[in-house]
């Protein structure tokens, strides 16, 4: 729920208490509207200005990501780097929080910014104001026409809102728990901030799916077509057959009943010779279909294998999968060499009912599988219980026990069991161990299985692996 103003009012004073005083340094723009400020090694102050529920806290579980590269966040970091918080304040009636900043000029003189939240539902916003208090730059730029003005060098004006903080009743306020509360949203921001990085990648795969299913489309219209003249060498024999009965003046023939269209311009045998050609010409073009579709299927497989990867995936394999389609503006390395994905390392699936079971068959490809790829806390993790073998993910929120039950037979036969107890777990409860496919598991639920069903047998002779 977005802050009233009586709430935004615990919050400036339990901000005042931990801020005043303090550098900001380490600005990152985190989502297309959201920035963060490192205030120690574990904590940072979060200004989330989007849509219907904007937000200001304090979060200890934000994660250290590569801050998105726009003209806002590169100008904000430059003119507050370093400032000091001199003040906190409320202005206005509505939902506006100021922070008085001492920054420095280019010339080394202390000087006086103001940045101004504006946590309004709906109409949040970002803005840098000078001593004027003048705009520097706002994250959401307003028409000339509007009532307020805002664009660089206009002067600020506090939204009106009369008396919209007054006769508020005010319900108990936590500001340890409305933090609590907000870091719940991070998992959100992070898909926001996928979708907004990588957006070439996902525009991309989707055109060449697109693309793709057009193509298979076209190619199966014009071999029905190729097959209605398949066998027109019937008609050329008939023609040839039956050449003193033929009027090819007429416009057509009867063949067994059937109507056939004729060539009146043309003789019987020219007549004839188009039928012979036209029924090579079909056949030729059916193998040529045949080839096509095939060469066109695998191309589509590999952008929806590479689509269904980019969908759960971490930012190192995306940064990967940009790479390999030439997206990424620099070609990054690691260790010295060439950062990708080796095709070694991908796991592999099978699929019943709709449901994805994804699974790794060595250190590598667990290690790919439960880190990598499917990096979605709410999915199911599954591994036998006490003893090396394989992780499978369950590629779906909240399965039935049937599909938890299945999904634990598939992991003991994975491991070289036909019996024995496994450990069922949500993805956000296993972290990664120091060695390549180690897991640590910090909450799970263990079940015992003393027979492999035949179902789960038959599914794994239908193993994909997945491709790129």
């Amino acid at each position: 729920m977005a802050l009233t103003y009586a709430q935004l009012s615990k919050v400036q004073e339990a901000l005042k208490k931990r801020l005043l005083g303090m550098r900001l340094a380490h600005l990152g723009q985190y989502a297309p509207a959201v920035f963060s400020y490192r205030l120690n090694a574990k904590e940072k102050l979060v200004i989330d200005i989007n849509g219907a529920n904007p937000a200001i806290y304090i979060s200890s579980t934000w994660e250290e990501r590569e801050s998105l590269s726009t003209n806002f966040y590169l100008y904000l970091r430059k003119e507050t780097a370093g400032a000091i918080v001199n003040s906190i304040e409320l202005w206005g009636e509505d939902r506006i929080l100021s922070f008085t900043l001492e920054a420095m000029s280019p010339t080394f003189k202390p000087i006086t910014l103001y940045l101004v939240a504006e946590l309004i539902p709906g109409k949040s916003n970002l803005l840098l104001l000078d001593e004027e208090k003048k705009i520097l730059i706002a994250y959401r730029t307003g028409s000339f026409h509007e009532d307020r003005f805002l664009a660089r060098g206009a002067q600020y004006l506090v939204p009106e809102k009369p008396e919209y903080g007054k006769n508020q009743s005010m319900p108990p306020f936590d500001f340890a728990e409305y933090c609590q509360n907000q870091r719940g949203r991070e998992e959100k921001l992070l898909a926001l901030r996928k979708k907004e990085k990588y957006k070439p990648l996902f525009d991309l795969l989707k055109r060449k799916i697109k693309s793709g299913e057009k193509k298979i489309a076209r190619l199966q219209d014009d071999q029905e077509e190729a097959k209605k003249h398949l066998h027109d060498g019937d008609y050329g024999n008939f023609i040839f057959m039956n050449m003193e009965t033929l009027d090819p003046t007429t416009g057509w023939m009867d063949y067994y009943g059937e109507k056939v269209e004729l060539d009146p311009a043309k003789s019987l045998s020219d007549n004839a010779q188009r039928f012979f050609k036209r029924a090579k010409k079909a056949k030729t073009a059916l193998n040529l279909q045949e080839i096509n579709q095939k060469r066109v299927r695998k191309e589509l497989s590999l952008y929806q294998d590479a689509q269904t990867l980019a969908s759960y995936a971490d930012e190192e394999t995306l940064d990967a999968l940009m790479e390999r389609f030439d997206l990424s503006k620099e070609k990054k390395k690691k260790n010295g060499k060439k950062h990708g994905i080796a095709s070694s390392d991908l796991p592999s699936l099978v699929q019943k009912d709709g449901v994805t079971y994804l699974y790794g068959k060595n250190a590598r490809q667990n290690d790919f599988l439960s880190f990598h790829l499917d990096t979605a806390k709410s999915h199911t993790w599954i591994h036998v219980l006490g003893d090396h073998g394989a992780h499978l993910i369950i590629r779906k929120e909240n399965p039935s026990k049937e599909e938890i039950s299945l999904a634990c037979q598939l992991a003991l036969l994975l491991s070289d069991k036909e019996d024995g107890d496994v450990m069922v777990a949500l993805k956000k409860d296993v972290r990664k161990g120091n060695v390549p496919g180690q897991a640590i598991v910090e909450h799970y639920e263990s079940f015992h299985f003393s027979k492999i069903e035949e179902e789960a047998k038959a599914l794994l002779k239908e193993e994909k692996r997945i491709s790129l």
